[in-house]
Formats: C-alpha cells, sequence, structure tokens
C-alpha cells in the first residue's frame, strides 16, 4: 500500500513531464480504449508491447506475454455485445498514465453491467508495457 501511494503521490505532484511525451501517451492509452470498446483484439493487442503484463486486483487476475492476453481478452470480447469505457479523469507523469474510469457493457445474455475503477499503464517505447487495474465492484 506504501508503494501506490508513493506512486499517486509522484503521479499527482510531478510537474517535470514534457507535452509531447504526455500527449503521445495519453493517444496511445485513447486508441487502445477505442480498440476495446469495438472489441477489435487485433488493434488492441496492436498497442501492447509483446511482454507485457496485465494484472486486476482484487480479481487477482495475471497475464503476461501476447498469447496471453490475446487469450483472456478474446474470450471476454465474446461474452459482450457491447462495451463502453470511459476516462473520467486522466493523470499522466512521464512513462505512467492513470485513468479513473467507468465501463457499461451489455453481456450477450442481456444483462447489464456496471463497474469503475482505477487503471495505471505504463508506457516504454511506445506500447503499454503493464496495465494494473483496480475495480470497484460496489457499483
Amino acid at each position: 500500500m506504501k508503494t501506490m501511494l508513493g506512486l499517486f503521490g509522484t503521479l499527482a505532484f510531478s510537474a517535470c513531464v514534457s507535452t509531447s511525451s504526455k500527449n503521445s501517451n495519453s493517444e496511445l492509452i485513447d486508441k487502445q480504449y477505442a480498440a476495446y470498446n469495438s472489441k477489435d483484439i487485433d488493434r488492441f493487442m496492436s498497442f501492447f508491447a509483446s511482454s507485457a503484463k496485465i494484472c486486476t486486483v482484487p480479481a487477482d487476475i495475471c497475464m503476461e506475454g501476447e498469447s496471453q492476453i490475446r487469450a483472456h481478452f478474446s474470450e471476454f470480447f465474446s461474452k459482450f455485445e457491447t462495451l463502453d469505457a470511459k476516462v473520467s479523469k486522466r493523470i499522466i507523469d512521464q512513462d505512467y498514465v492513470l485513468d479513473w474510469e467507468q465501463l457499461s457493457a451489455v453481456a450477450k445474455n442481456g444483462k447489464a453491467v456496471k463497474l469503475s475503477g482505477i487503471s495505471v499503464y505504463r508506457v516504454e517505447r511506445g506500447k503499454i508495457a503493464s496495465l494494473t487495474i483496480f475495480l470497484n465492484h460496489k457499483e
């Protein structure tokens, strides 16, 4: 927890980030959201490094590398008629993008799903190297 607080403090108070780095990282993440919302697995995967790692908390789901990420999200996308992830707040600090997001979705069985959470992206060399998603299941 102390490490997370340190990261949030760094993200919230850092003022020495170049505008072009902030913009390119923000644009990369926005494009990833568009691919996610359209359930386009090939385009979605194009934004991740081949050795990327994704973890969700508290679900304790972790996947590493292109094949695990592709398999997980291919199955996930197939379960939903619609996905609509939106960012309500964003903080960018160097290689990190922190988003407060809301997800509205409709499953193939017609059930509506609403979640919110914080996603912490680390971008390296123009690709998402890691993503940690902190889900809030209280909505």
